[in-house]
């Protein structure tokens, strides 16, 4: 099979949904569960992190490490189940740009230090602002549009609640 076949079975197919998409939708709700978690257990060194962006005034710092954490567990949670997979990947995507953004502003402050994104950290393994986490997030950002683009997904809520209301007609 040469390289273009491949390729077009994978661009061709996404849109209809396969299992490229499922895998993506799920490591992707995955992630974000993964990431919300440990935000939300250590909510005052996420704020900290926060802070460390120097994007909004100070008193509202609490109210994002609290809400941002939340937001991405639920979402999280709904891509990874496979329920309201547009609005949840469609959240995920917006969520993504401003992250890529803030990040972005953040180096071209000149600033460095830990992005607090998944609490690597703990394993010893540094994420500091800089290109390659704006890489990261794009590719992130890529593979969210895919599942988002998607039409039909496999191995989901939504699907077996499309298929209860197809066989009720």
């Amino acid at each position: 099979m040469t390289i273009k076949k491949i390729l077009l079975n994978f661009t061709g197919n996404t849109l209809y949904g396969n299992s490229i998409t499922t895998v993506l939708r799920i490591i992707m709700g995955s992630l974000f569960i993964y990431s919300g978690f440990f935000k939300a257990i250590d909510l005052e060194s996420f704020g900290r992190a926060i802070l460390m962006y120097d994007i909004s005034p100070e008193i509202l710092v609490p109210y994002a490490a609290v809400v941002f954490p939340f937001v991405e567990l639920i979402i999280g949670l709904f891509l990874l189940f496979g329920y309201r997979i547009k609005g949840s990947s469609f959240l995920s995507v917006l969520l993504m740009v401003f992250w890529i953004i803030i990040i972005s502003i953040s180096i071209y402050r000149g600033k460095t230090f830990d992005c607090g994104c998944f609490e690597l950290e703990r394993f010893g393994i540094k994420e500091e602002i800089g290109f390659p986490l704006v890489f990261r997030d794009i590719v992130f950002l890529c593979f969210l549009l895919l599942v988002f683009y998607a039409r039909k997904h496999n191995l989901s809520i939504d699907k077996l609640i499309e298929e209860k209301r197809l066989r009720n007609i």
